[in-house]
C-alpha cells in the first residue's frame, strides 16, 4: 500500500501542475488573517511535534480561527488543544472515488469559510500541496520537496539533515515568529491517571511499544528483539513489562509474549487505553522502548527515559530531543531509505538495519537508566 500511494501521489502532482498552471497569490497583512487552515494527515508523532507550534500560531494571530485537518487514524489527540477551534478528520481510505468525494466536499466547505492562510506540515505528501492551492487561500506555506513550490506563496527548502522539529518550526517562522523549539508540556489529567492506576498495580514498570503506524511497517523492530529484551529485564532486574499499541497491533504483541519466559511479568494492554490514558501510563513508567513511531516523541515530551531503534528512517531527523534518551542505529550503507526521493520501500536486505545485538543494547540501557 505504501509503495502504491507514494507513486500515485508523485504522478498526481505532475498532472496537477500541467492541468492547473498555478499562479502565486499576493501576501496579506497579519491583521487580515481571520481563518487559518493547518494540514498534517500522517503520523501521530508529527502531531505531537506540531502541538506546541499551534500555540505559537494562535499567539501570532489571536483573532483568527484555526482549523486542523488530519486523518481519522489520529482521532482524539488534538481535540483538547485549546488553540484549535476545529479539528476535521479526513477518513483514511485507499478507495480513489471516496478520496475525491471527501476532497470535493471539504474544499467546498473551506472555500465558504474564505481561508486566509494555509500551513501544510506534510513532508512527503504532494497532493496536500495541491489541496492547499485549491482552497484559494491567498497565503500558503509549505515544504518544497520537488514540485510543491508551484503551489505555495511561501516555502522552505527540504533539508534531509534537519530535525523534524526545526522543519516544522521553520514553516511557522516564515510568518514572522522567532522562537526556539520545545516540546509541549502536557499537564497531568487526574481522571486518566486514576484509570491507569486501577490497572497498573506494580511499580516500577517498563513500557515496550513494538508497533509503528500503518503507513510504513518497515520501521518496526524485530519481534524477537523485543522478546529477548523483555526476558533480560525480567530475569536480571525483575521489572514487569507492559506492551502498548493499537488494537490492531495485538497479534504482534501476542507473538512477542509467547517468546517471553516468565508470562507473569508481561502484560498486553494494546488497545485498552485512550490516547490520554496512554500519556499517563507513559508518564509513570521507568523506561519506554520503541522504534521510530509517534509515542516515542510523546515519551520524550514527558521527559521519560527513552530508548529508540532506528533503521530505515534517520535519527538525525526523528530522534527524541530529551537528554535522557538512547538511540540505536547501525548506519547501514543503504540507510536511511525513508525519504521523499525514494518511491519504493521494498527492502532486498530484509531490513538488516534493524538487526541489533540485544545483549549489547541491554548493557547500555541498564547502565544508563537502571543502575
Amino acid at each position: 500500500m505504501f509503495n502504491f500511494l507514494r507513486r500515485l501521489d508523485n504522478l498526481f502532482i505532475r498532472l496537477a501542475i500541467f492541468a492547473i498552471n498555478p499562479k502565486k497569490s499576493k501576501d496579506i497583512q497579519s491583521g487580515e488573517v481571520r481563518e487559518i487552515l493547518c494540514i498534517k494527515l500522517w503520523g501521530l508523532g508529527n502531531l505531537i511535534v506540531i502541538y506546541p507550534l499551534i500555540e505559537k500560531l494562535k499567539a501570532r494571530f489571536p483573532q483568527a480561527r484555526i482549523t486542523f485537518i488530519t486523518f481519522d487514524l489520529n482521532r482524539g489527540f488534538l481535540d483538547d488543544d485549546q488553540s484549535l477551534d476545529r479539528v476535521v478528520y479526513f477518513r483514511f481510505t485507499v478507495n480513489f472515488f471516496r478520496i475525491i468525494r471527501q476532497v470535493a466536499e471539504l474544499l467546498k466547505e473551506l472555500r465558504a469559510l474564505k481561508i486566509d492562510l494555509v500551513i501544510n506540515f506534510e513532508t512527503f505528501n504532494n497532493a496536500s500541496a495541491v489541496f492547499a492551492y485549491l482552497t484559494k487561500a491567498p497565503v500558503r506555506v509549505g515544504i518544497n520537496n520537488r514540485y510543491e513550490n508551484f503551489f505555495y506563496t511561501h516555502s522552505i527548502q527540504r533539508d534531509p539533515q534537519a530535525h523534524i522539529t526545526e522543519v516544522f518550526s521553520d514553516l511557522v517562522r516564515t510568518l514572522g515568529l522567532k522562537f526556539s523549539y520545545a516540546y509541549y508540556s502536557f499537564p497531568v489529567k487526574e481522571q486518566e491517571q486514576q484509570a491507569v492506576e486501577r490497572q497498573i498495580k506494580s511499580r516500577p514498570y517498563l513500557c515496550f511499544h513494538p508497533g509503528t503506524s500503518g503507513n510504513f511497517t518497515g520501521k518496526r523492530s524485530r519481534e524477537e528483539y523485543f522478546a529477548k529484551l523483555a526476558n533480560l529485564f525480567i530475569e536480571v532486574c525483575c521489572i514487569p513489562v507492559y506492551f502498548t499499541g493499537s488494537y490492531k497491533e495485538t497479534p504482534i504483541i501476542e507473538r512477542i509474549i509467547e517468546k517471553v519466559n516468565d508470562k507473569s511479568k508481561v502484560f498486553n494492554i494494546a488497545g485498552t487505553f485512550t490516547i490520554w490514558e496512554l500519556v499517563e501510563l507513559m508518564r509513570g513508567c521507568r523506561l519506554f522502548v520503541a522504534g521510530d513511531t509517534g509515542p516515542t516523541h510523546l515519551a520524550a515530551s514527558l521527559n521519560v527515559n527513552t530508548v529508540v531503534m532506528f533503521g530505515p528512517s534517520s535519527p538525525k531527523r526523528y530522534s527524541p530531543l530529551n537528554q535522557n534518551s538512547i538511540v540505536f542505529y547501525k548506519g547501514c550503507s543503504c540507510s536511511p531509505c525513508l525519504n521523499p526521493d525514494v518511491l519504493t520501500q521494498t527492502c532486498r536486505k530484509k531490513y538488516e538495519c534493524l538487526d541489533f545485538d540485544v545483549q549489547d543494547n541491554f548493557a547500555q540501557i541498564s547502565k544508563r537508566f537502571l543502575d
